[in-house]
């Protein structure tokens, strides 16, 4: 009886094995980045209001948290986070909220500062616009 025979043999496969181990050390490190919302939940029962920071939209975070059917959700503001959010790092804040110093700091990935200003003030105003993306 005949042995299965691969078509390739071991030298070959092993060869195979250390250029890609070899290619993969000099590969560019991926980067991520996310969209953050503030969004105003509203009990129309108690008229209470709450903010909150999700990197979940209005649509998505209704689904997810099942509000009340007398809660309503409205989006306020939305900005783009230029860094990691891996393990359980916090949401980076609204550069609109931030110092003109503390906004470039922050696109340039360095440890965001906190807020100058309240989420309250977080709202766009009519000459707003985001801040260009960090050149990578």
């Amino acid at each position: 009886m005949r042995a299965f025979r691969c078509g390739l043999n071991l030298h070959t496969q092993f060869l195979g094995l250390v250029l890609f181990g070899g290619l993969s050390l000099f590969a560019p490190q991926a980067s991520a980045e996310y969209r953050a919302f503030l969004l105003q939940i509203t009990d129309s029962r108690s008229g209470s209001e709450r903010l909150v920071i999700s990197t979940l939209d209005e649509l998505q975070y209704r689904d997810y948290y099942h509000l009340h059917p007398a809660e309503s959700l409205q989006r306020l503001d939305t900005w783009m986070c230029w860094a990691r959010s891996d393990h359980g790092q916090p949401i980076c804040p609204n550069p609109r909220t931030l110092s003109p110093e503390a906004a470039a700091s922050t696109a340039n990935g360095a440890t965001p500062p906190t807020p100058t200003q309240g989420p309250e003030s977080a709202r766009p105003t009519s000459g707003d616009s985001l801040p260009a993306p960090p050149q990578l």
